[in-house]
């Protein structure tokens, strides 16, 4: 998209439960991801010339991990949320604020307006966290190891609270990231490592009324030790469980 400009925008997700956007590099525009669903993760994605490359108008909750804001404007706007975004393992590089949120501690009930940046490289003197008010609440600095603003602990709620977070090393990467993997696709596995919950022996009725936990209980266990990718479709959805083997 043009690097300048006023309308163009990358991705829209208007509306819904997305699960994952991952491996994306996003050039130009005027916003490179607008979400307003209720939960996403997002991971692996490279903004670079967005105006703003990260927009939150709605939405419950969404994960932004191993995202790099590359000469953008703004990195992540949650102005208009009313929900939790995360940044995590991210880098920002030549751009300008990295996240601009509204301050939700003065509204009554819950304040459920909360910003999580954890593990974050930042190379300029631009302030790094900012209200809708243009209030600077985190400053400028090479790394944020942790910052929260929200309920970090149910009830009490923390104005802009750096901590520090163990990471245990069994999860982290070569770099000190959390470690990530491509998702496994059905192309990968044979016929016979894939199991149909209705056709595993046991009586699954997935009508919306009868309890099958302790149906497919059994199933996840029977094939647990197999490495098998073991799903059920319900209408128009499909849940899918992938089991790995120890």
């Amino acid at each position: 998209m043009p690097s300048s400009s006023t309308g163009h925008t990358g991705i829209l997700l208007q509306a819904g439960s997305t699960i994952a956007v991952t491996d994306v590099q996003i050039t130009g525009g005027a916003i490179g991801i607008q979400n307003n669903n209720q939960q996403v993760i997002f991971k692996n994605i490279y903004f670079k010339f967005c105006t703003t490359a990260y927009v939150a108008p709605g939405g419950f909750t969404s994960v932004l991990q191993g995202v790099t804001f590359d000469t953008c404007g703004v990195g992540i706007d949650a102005t208009g949320n009313h929900g939790d975004v995360m940044l995590l393992d991210s880098t920002s590089i030549n751009s300008g604020n990295t996240v601009v949120f509204r301050d939700s501690s003065n509204d009554g009930g819950d304040r459920n307006n909360q910003i999580v940046i954890q593990n974050l490289k930042h190379d300029n003197g631009n302030p790094i966290a900012v209200t809708s008010t243009n209030q600077v609440v985190l400053a400028a600095r090479d790394s944020v190891d942790t910052w929260v603003w929200g309920n970090a602990v149910p009830g009490q709620y923390q104005k802009g609270t750096l901590y520090t977070t163990s990471r245990p090393r069994a999860l982290l990467d070569g770099f000190g990231k959390f470690f990530m993997k491509d998702a496994p696709t059905f192309a990968g596995y044979a016929k016979d490592q894939i199991v149909n919950v209705k056709d595993a022996g046991f009586d699954v009725k997935g009508d919306g009324r009868t309890d099958d936990s302790a149906a497919l209980n059994a199933i996840l266990r029977q094939n647990a030790a197999n490495c098998k990718i073991t799903y059920a479709i319900h209408h128009d959805s499909t849940i899918t469980f992938m089991l790995m083997s120890p």
